[in-house]
């Protein structure tokens, strides 16, 4: 019913590491996967062995708006 925050993307990786049982991991974002990659590592700093991230997100306040314009609402999938 709406668009999740980052944290709440990685909570939801966060969960799936746990339930594989997987307690240190490397983790690489790439792009708008950055922020999430960061999210983690602000989350569980002793369980991230390292960290690459590519392509940061960084955005002015204008193109901020403009990038939520485009992408706030989930694509619509046409079923034929």
């Amino acid at each position: 019913p709406r668009p999740l925050e980052f944290a709440e993307y990685g909570r939801a990786t966060l969960d799936v590491l746990d339930a594989l049982g997987i307690d240190e991991f490397d983790l690489l974002g790439i792009h708008t996967g950055t922020s999430e990659a960061v999210s983690i590592v602000d989350a569980v700093p002793d369980r991230v062995r390292a960290v690459a991230l590519a392509a940061l997100p960084v955005f002015s306040d204008e193109e901020l708006r403009e990038f939520r314009a485009i992408y706030a609402d989930p694509p619509r999938v046409a079923v034929e």
